[in-house]
């Protein structure tokens, strides 16, 4: 399959290979390149502790269990994580360098043992190393200049070039799993991420190359797909697509002992 053509269709399901077997996935009339790009390599690795959620304290601390000791974590993804931080669930916690709490909550178990990865920090840096591993095809010949650039009214995650060309990227999270096996986001209103999108729909139309990567930090994800949770975030999505906006996305997960795995470096984009 030619992997730069982007497929216009007015249909309600289409069928694609996955994992060597025939999958029906409900989408919408939008599908991004790249629909069997499997890689499963080994991009980064970090030191990990297993642990027990007990429960959400607030938006940035979970209390979990390990065989010691009860203790706070930090959490890093500001999404509610409903269907995610759930009591009794196995979770994968690593040291922090700074901060209040001497640990981050980093993974969440998800399905066959395979860990859903919810540290936006976790997440961005093994995007990264899978830029720098030549593993993404749609940013071959990139390198990183800069994290967290300021444009117009917000920061952007990183700014890439190619010989003279300029790219900026902005990765969303993406662990709310749908009905059919879908990464999702967002799973709450974001005002911050509808400024983000907002922002980068003024930037394309003034000339600039810019790019959504939905990292979809998942195990064995179908597609990316934008929730029902903001509809004014899908609604700039499809504006952002229509604006010259690239919409890429990427999956991931984490085994057991801290490694991460870039799965599908080209996963579907499905937007209805």
């Amino acid at each position: 399959m030619n992997q730069q053509l982007v497929v216009h269709l007015n249909v309600d399901r289409i069928l694609f290979p996955y994992f060597n077997f025939l999958v029906i996935v409900s989408v919408g009339d939008y599908i991004s390149p790249g629909l069997n790009l499997l890689v499963s390599k080994e991009v980064l690795k970090l030191d990990v502790r297993e642990c027990i959620i007990i429960r959400k304290v607030n938006r940035f601390t979970v209390e979990v269990a390990t065989k010691n000791e009860v203790l706070r974590a930090h959490l890093a993804n500001t999404g509610k994580l409903v269907d995610v931080i759930v009591p009794g669930r196995s979770a994968l916690i690593a040291k922090t360098k700074s901060g209040k709490l001497k640990y981050r909550l980093i993974a969440v178990e998800d399905l066959y043992g395979k860990f859903c990865i919810i540290d936006t920090i976790t997440q961005n840096n093994a995007f990264v190393s899978s830029v720098e591993a030549h593993l993404i095809p749609y940013l071959m010949g990139y390198h990183l200049v800069k994290r967290n650039i300021k444009m117009l009214s917000s920061i952007f995650d990183f700014y890439f070039k190619r010989n003279s060309e300029s790219l900026i990227v902005e990765t969303k999270s993406a662990v709310m799993r749908g009905p059919a096996g879908e990464a999702m986001y967002p799973d709450t209103v974001s005002i911050r991420g509808r400024r983000h999108i907002f922002d980068l729909i003024k930037l394309s139309l003034s000339g600039y190359k810019v790019m959504i990567v939905f990292i979809a930090a998942l195990y064995r994800p179908r597609c990316f797909k934008p929730s029902n949770e903001d509809p004014v975030i899908t609604n700039l999505i499809r504006k952002a697509k229509d604006s010259g906006v690239e919409l890429r996305a990427i999956s991931m997960y984490m085994e057991c002992d801290g490694k991460v795995i870039i799965e599908n470096p080209d996963l579907p984009v499905c937007i209805i």
